[in-house]
């Protein structure tokens, strides 16, 4: 142990002294204390793992959550825009004159006519 101390002594003015402090704890470690540790590490990596997971996968539900809003909302606009056409039509406007209004095809606006 004591030529152990010297060579991580010496070996500190080398390397960095977090690594020096890992090498003393790997060599007062046994085998078993080891597999411990390494243990431990593949146990945290696998917990970092899952949790990237399960975020990129929140992240994935939360994007497809706003794209669906995103068209719950242009449909709702829609219908509010055919309801408009419709009440402009009632009032005597000119299918021409209520897609210029409401910015609808003069298509789907003649369907209303129908």
């Amino acid at each position: 142990m004591f030529v152990l101390s010297g060579v991580i002594t010496f070996a500190d003015k080398i390397i960095e002294p977090d690594f020096a402090r890992r090498v003393e704890e790997w060599i007062k470690m046994t085998k078993v204390g080891r597999l411990f540790e390494e243990e431990k590490l593949q146990a945290m990596a696998d917990v970092r793992q899952s949790m990237e997971k399960t975020i990129a996968e929140k992240d994935m539900a939360l994007a497809v959550a706003e794209k669906e809003k995103a068209i719950a909302i242009a449909e709702k606009q829609h219908e509010a825009l055919k309801l408009a056409s419709v009440r402009l039509l009632l009032k005597g406007s000119s299918p021409e004159e209520v897609s210029k209004t409401t910015g609808l095809p003069l298509k789907e606006i003649e369907e209303f006519l129908k």
